[in-house]
């Protein structure tokens, strides 16, 4: 206890300083921790602004579409739909997100591969988005975990469902490939190629701690 008059410490227990006689201030009724600080953080302001903004964009979008729909044979505006998912999406998860590396690549790997189905799909024109697009995603994301794993070596391990997972994706520029007939198939072979490879060589270095791993898993 500390008498603020007197500038002098008390022990014992009283709620007054015996010199001056006037109330003292108990140190150990002081928060331990630093208290809170209720201010709004950028991340909880973020969706209602980014929501106002998505309506906006989407009414006008759609007007448009609606609009111009005889100079447009495709609802363009769907991949407005998508861009701003993808850009909320991104900001939030990447830019304002905690969430580990491996959460965030494979997340935008994933919505990148949706848009570019999206836009291909809805105007059924742009072959180039699966012969060029697609497979340059999967390959930048593949190069960016296997750097992470060699920068972060002591890690690695933590990132071997990561490694899997996306390898299995990296299948679909190969799949679309054949199943669309494009004309240039060697970039998804190299997409897929990488992906294949990831998956083969996270199996050999890890392999026992995988088998262990499956030994727990089945009880073996």
């Amino acid at each position: 206890m500390y008498c603020e008059n007197c500038r002098v410490k008390i022990d014992g227990k009283t709620t007054v300083c015996p010199l001056c006689h006037k109330q003292i201030v108990n140190t150990h009724d002081k928060p331990a921790f630093p208290v809170p600080n209720p201010k709004q953080t950028a991340s909880s302001r973020f969706l209602p602004i980014f929501s106002i903004i998505f309506v906006v964009v989407m009414a006008v979008s759609i007007a448009l579409n609606v609009y111009y729909y005889k100079s447009y044979s495709y609802p363009w505006s769907l991949i407005v739909f998508f861009a701003l998912f993808y850009i909320g999406f991104f900001i939030k998860r990447t830019i304002l997100a905690q969430s580990h590396f491996r959460q965030r690549l494979i997340g935008q790997t994933l919505f990148l591969t949706i848009i570019a189905f999206v836009v291909r799909l809805v105007t059924s024109k742009f072959d180039w988005i699966f012969i060029s697009v697609l497979p340059t995603i999967y390959i930048v994301s593949i190069i960016l975990l296997v750097t992470r794993m060699i920068k972060y070596s002591k890690y690695a391990k933590k990132n071997i469902i990561s490694s899997y997972i996306l390898g299995f994706m990296g299948l679909i520029p190969i799949i679309t490939a054949y199943a669309f007939d494009l004309s240039m198939k060697i970039p998804a072979f190299i997409a897929s190629g990488l992906s294949a490879m990831l998956v083969i060589v996270v199996t050999i270095i890890f392999r026992k701690l995988i088998i262990l791993e499956i030994r727990k898993f089945f009880h073996l």
